[in-house]
C-alpha cells in the first residue's frame, strides 16, 4: 500500500509492522523487497446489547444478525477451551435471563455527607490537615 489510507485498526497495523520487519531484513540481505498488501475480510462493531454493526466480504449487516456475528467471531478467537465454554455459557443465559439488579455506583459527595448525617463543613475539616500550634497563632 502506498500513499492510500490505512484503517485505523490493530490488525492492518500489526500486518504492516511484520512486512516492514520482514523489509528491513531483506534489505540488510540485499534481498528484493516485498511491497505491503493487505485485504481485510470484513469489520464488526458492537454497539451495545444484542445491536452491532459488521462488513463481511462486501455485504453489510446490522441489529441482532450482525451482534450474533460479532459474538460468535470473538468467541472463536477466545484462546483456550475453557475460557471458550465460560464465555459461551454466560452469553448463552444472558440471552434467557436479565442482567442482575446488582449495580453499584458511587454516590456525589454531598448525596454521601447528607446519608451519614455530617455538613459538608465537617467533613471538610475532617479532611483538611490539622494546623499547626504556629498557623494558630494571628498573624498581624
Amino acid at each position: 500500500m502506498t500513499g492510500g489510507l490505512c484503517p485505523p485498526t490493530a490488525r492492518f497495523a500489526l500486518r504492516q509492522g511484520r512486512q516492514l520487519a520482514e523489509n528491513i531484513a531483506a534489505s540488510l540481505r540485499g534481498e528484493e523487497l516485498r511491497p505491503f498488501r493487505f485485504k481485510t475480510l470484513g469489520l464488526l462493531a458492537s454497539l451495545g446489547r444484542r445491536c452491532a454493526v459488521a462488513e463481511i466480504l462486501g455485504m453489510r449487516f446490522s441489529g441482532f444478525p450482525a451482534w450474533w456475528l460479532w459474538r460468535t467471531i470473538y468467541l472463536m478467537k477466545l484462546p483456550g477451551f475453557e475460557r471458550k465454554l465460560r464465555v459461551a455459557l454466560h452469553w448463552t443465559l444472558d440471552l434467557f435471563f436479565p442482567r442482575d439488579v446488582v449495580y453499584l455506583r458511587p454516590l456525589h459527595a454531598s448525596q454521601r455527607l447528607g446519608a451519614v448525617g455530617m455538613e459538608s463543613e465537617d467533613v471538610l475539616a475532617c479532611l483538611l490537615p490539622s494546623p499547626t500550634p504556629a498557623e494558630l497563632v494571628a498573624k498581624p
